[in-house]
């Protein structure tokens, strides 16, 4: 998000620490949005106050009467078809624009909130790292070779064109266990990349697995930080 070069980068380069940026290409280029955005700018932006959509089978019906009720149907749009392709991400996300009666081009949609190519540029004078977070951001494990291949070396070698630097780090979309698999590993490794992280909570020791790294999200608080730092999960 562009928010890192407003609000992270100058604290980063404040205390001289190098930080790792995972891109997603087709954000970048302004080809995508996240589907988890696209679905909360569009409950934000509609009139309807209640909507009926085709959710994994069934017929869901949603109130979009309050700013709670917007929210907690947003949370349940998202979790509902977080698991989907890509494509079935793409053809939701129309039903949905459909039912919500909005009809909007792309270059209108909010693509402004996640960084450029300007902004990665900034970021490599800074001399922070870039790692790839694929092309389209898919669960890796649902994909089909050719695809894979795309996914995980595409992104290596555009970023690499773009920052003129070798890229060695490698952050799985959705980040979590059920998103990848051994295969998706070894070709992650094979690509040249050294290093792969996951969003599951963790600290690295020497027995981690170096293209299944854990991590520590930063959320709510920094009290919430500050526990999750000594190593306990809240």
């Amino acid at each position: 998000y562009k928010d890192n070069i407003t609000y992270a980068l100058p604290i980063l380069k404040k205390y001289n620490v190098t930080g790792t940026f995972y891109l997603p290409l087709d954000a970048v280029f302004g080809n995508y949005i996240f589907f988890y955005d696209e679905i909360q700018w569009i409950i934000d932006r509609t009139r309807v106050k209640n909507i009926k959509v085709e959710l994994n089978g069934q017929m869901c019906v949603f109130s979009l009467e309050n700013e709670k009720r917007k929210k907690d149907a947003i949370v349940k749009l998202v979790i509902g078809i977080r698991q989907k392709s890509h494509k079935e991400r793409l053809d939701f996300i129309k039903q949905l624009y459909k039912v919500c009666r909005i009809n909007i081009s792309l270059s209108e949609k909010p693509c402004s909130i996640y960084m450029d190519e300007d902004d990665i540029k900034t970021l490599c004078a800074c001399n922070m790292e870039i790692g790839s977070h694929t092309i389209t951001h898919p669960n890796l494990a649902t994909l089909p070779g050719a695809k894979l291949h795309e996914e995980i070396n595409m992104s290596k070698l555009r970023l690499e064109k773009l920052t003129q630097n070798s890229l060695q780090a490698f952050s799985y979309p959705f980040g979590k266990k059920t998103t990848y698999n051994d295969f998706v590993k070894k070709l992650i490794k094979n690509a040249g990349y050294t290093s792969a992280v996951m969003t599951v909570f963790g600290k690295v020791n020497h027995r981690s697995d170096i293209y299944a790294l854990p991590r520590i999200g930063v959320r709510d608080s920094i009290i919430r930080l500050k526990v999750n730092l000594m190593g306990i999960n809240i």
